[in-house]
């Protein structure tokens, strides 16, 4: 009798449970929220907010997503089947009227030397560096387009990646994200050779010298539709490398400079207000 309580104990203790993610307001689904289980196992739930975890005793959960406060907790149960992450207030900035000049930025005219995908690495993330011209003081990021390897490419789904706009830390790495709501693309919208990404954010003014520009690979749910990955262009004409990344790698998932490897390369229109 005994033996058969410690095995059902042990049955219902390694059970595969389904958790959703919804916004605490809205009670949306929060797509691709990333999932950080003590700080070794990371992935995304699915884009209806759901992921599976088999709980082990005294686990820490880690929640996260762009726009939202991270939420912790530990001892992950089946009496909790609905997370709710609280949404970040937006920070009001002061409002532009009339018309205003576009100006692109960035990595332009280069040769593609080379593409390669991010599923190379596990949760790999590039980022490159756009200086902003001396004589733009204000400005908001409108659009943001990557050079794709398109001999084979074509408009349709793909693996999911998300995009961020990271600020400078002073050692030149990428900082806070500048984002305050989370862009995750799942299809490609090409324009020529170049995966185009709309920014949701008119009004978010910006008057840094410079900003990252990143891709981030999702890492899905296994049981999740396997997308074909895009593959990025990287550049060696640059005299100088403008590209960092990042790979979950023994635990650690922090930023190296790319000195071995050439940029990425990305730019962005912008629009100019002062």
């Amino acid at each position: 009798m005994i033996c058969l309580l410690l095995i059902c104990i042990t049955a219902k203790s390694q059970q595969i449970l389904r958790f959703q993610i919804i916004d605490s307001a809205t009670k949306e689904r929060i797509a691709f929220a990333t999932i950080n289980v003590r700080n070794q196992l990371f992935f995304e739930a699915d884009s209806s907010g759901i992921f599976t975890y088999t709980p082990q005793k005294n686990d820490t959960v880690l929640i996260t997503c762009v726009g939202y406060y991270d939420k912790k907790i530990t001892g992950l149960s089946a009496d909790l089947p609905e997370i709710k992450l609280v949404h970040k207030p937006v920070e009001l900035n002061n409002v532009y009227v009339g018309k205003f000049r576009t100006e692109k930025v960035g990595i332009l005219h280069e040769k593609k030397d080379y593409s390669m995908a991010a599923g190379l690495g596990y949760r790999s993330e590039y980022a490159t560096l756009i200086t902003i011209p001396d004589e733009i003081k204000k400005y908001s990021v409108r659009q943001i387009y990557f050079k794709v390897y398109t001999k084979n490419a074509k408009t349709g789904n793909m693996n999911p990646v998300r995009i961020h706009i990271y600020s400078v830390n002073s050692d030149g790495s990428p900082g806070d994200d500048l984002l305050e709501n989370d862009i995750v693309l799942s299809s490609t919208v090409l324009k020529g050779k170049y995966l185009s990404v709309e920014i949701p954010e008119p009004d978010k003014v910006l008057d840094q010298r410079s900003f990252f520009v990143s891709m981030q690979w999702l890492n899905v749910q296994k049981n999740t539709v396997d997308y074909k990955q895009p593959q990025i262009a990287f550049t060696d004409q640059q005299n100088k490398r403008l590209s960092w990344t990042r790979q979950l790698r023994k635990n650690q998932y922090t930023w190296t400079g790319y000195m071995n490897m050439g940029t990425m390369i990305v730019y962005a229109d912008v629009l100019v207000y002062e």
